[in-house]
């Protein structure tokens, strides 16, 4: 049972990191989507469609996102940490 949690708990990381390396590979385009939105949620199923996931990641990973997560030793350690077998 304890394993199945940790199992759970890394893909739920992994998950995190996916969504700020897709927020961060099209940054612009997120911002663009969000600011020129009528709605939080035009902006949620807009920027959804663009990282092509689902409107509740977006909702959750973007009202807590840390811009700070878009600097360049963040990014390469996001990237190492993907690159690495699950």
């Amino acid at each position: 049972m304890e394993r199945d949690e940790e199992q759970d708990e890394h893909r739920a990381q992994l998950d995190r990191l996916r969504f700020v390396q897709a927020v961060a590979e099209h940054a612009t385009q997120v911002v663009a989507l969000i600011t020129r939105a009528r709605s939080v949620d035009e902006a949620v199923v807009t920027v959804a469609r663009l990282l092509d996931v689902d409107e509740v990641t977006v909702m959750s990973g973007l009202a807590q996102f840390n811009l700070l997560a878009l600097t360049r030793p963040a990014t390469e350690r996001r990237a190492a940490l993907l690159a690495e077998p699950s």
